[in-house]
């Protein structure tokens, strides 16, 4: 266990990753790896937002914001990432996460975190926005994650972009359909990692061998997909719902394959701030109509989409079919990285979509 005062942490942006070079400093409060911290800070619209903030040695931190007593109730949301010391202030630390800007803490004299503005700056309120240091504790990790998989001599392991940390990867729950995918891709070289998209859990678990005892280990809840030709460092951005070019992967199941001479099959919803409006294609006819989204639930134009009236040879006759009932079905949507799934009533997953963006 090493003190964070043996620590100055600087930030080096290499073209996949974020690395950590420590060197020693004297200037910040002592406490040792791996530190939890937690309390409730302000909230504008709930009663408080209960924050749980882990930090490694190594640079990670895994973080859980629970907004209290909203509309919906309890909403929690966990943050992955990477964590780095102010050159220059010295008890300034900033978390690196999902978000567009990093979260920003000073470390009082007590060792307790002080949430700071945007810039870095005291927020000025009489409210409390501080985190108590406490005694280690593991979060429950569940949620989306990006990361690179490979699968070489019955061994799997999944490297998340966003820390940067390897973990290996149990081989139950929704395991075979990863790998599954992963096998059936053309790789340079066996064994070569791949960035795939998961609904996944990080718990311990026994290690392959009895001398490791219980090892944290990714479980797959429910693989999402493969992203094309998506690096680490493209997967730190997430992509929005709205004003993207979606390409459709696939329909209740089963994969769209591109067709000769058709259009690109994808789906784009715009919002203007006055109108909300969808544009989409199988690669023949082209579908227009409106929707409408309220936090994670998005519904379509009940009265159907506007379309026009090609004669459409097969397949593309029988798609067009099924984008229609999967607007029609679509109750929720979710993104993860640069991979929008829409979801039944029953919670099934109905389609997959990845974004594209011009070179």
């Amino acid at each position: 266990m090493k003190s964070l005062t043996a620590l100055l942490i600087t930030t080096i942006f290499t073209a996949n990753a974020i690395a950590i070079e420590p060197s020693l400093d004297k200037h910040l409060p002592g406490f040792s790896f791996p530190a939890s911290f937690e309390g409730v800070l302000p909230c504008a619209d709930c009663s408080g937002i209960d924050t749980r903030i882990n930090l490694w040695e190594d640079g990670v931190f895994h973080m859980q914001e629970t907004y209290l007593d909203t509309v919906d109730g309890d909403q929690s949301f966990i943050t992955l990432g990477r964590w780095h010391v102010d050159p220059v202030v010295k008890n300034k630390i900033y978390l690196h996460g999902g978000k567009e800007a990093p979260a920003i803490y000073n470390i009082s004299e007590e060792g307790h975190l002080q949430k700071r503005d945007i810039h870095g700056n005291p927020i000025k309120s009489s409210l409390p926005y501080s985190l108590t240091p406490l005694v280690f504790t593991p979060l429950d990790i569940k949620t989306g994650m990006t990361g690179e998989f490979r699968y070489m001599a019955d061994a799997a392991q999944f490297t998340e972009c966003h820390t940067q940390r390897t973990y290996p990867v149990a081989m139950e729950r929704d395991y075979l359909a990863l790998e599954k995918a992963y096998s059936g891709l053309d790789k340079p070289a066996p064994g070569a990692p791949v960035v795939v998209s998961i609904e996944g859990e990080i718990a311990y678990h026994p290690g392959m061998e009895e001398s490791q005892g219980d090892i944290e280990t990714v479980f797959v809840n429910h693989f999402i997909g493969i992203p094309d030709r998506l690096t680490c460092e493209r997967a730190l951005s997430q992509a929005s719902l709205v004003n993207t070019y979606w390409k459709i992967k696939s329909l209740d199941g089963e994969e769209i394959v591109p067709i000769r001479d058709s259009r690109e099959a994808h789906i784009v919803l715009q919002d203007t701030g006055e109108t909300q409006t969808i544009s989409a294609t199988v690669g023949c006819n082209r579908m227009r109509g409106s929707y409408h989204v309220n936090g994670d639930q998005i519904e379509f134009d009940p009265r159907g989409m506007a379309m026009t009236m090609m004669a459409c040879p097969p397949p593309l006759d029988q798609l067009e079919k099924t984008l229609a009932d999967t607007f029609k079905n679509t109750s929720h949507w979710k993104i993860e990285s640069q991979l929008l799934e829409f979801f039944n009533h029953q919670g099934q997953s109905i389609a997959l979509f990845e974004a594209v963006y011009l070179p």
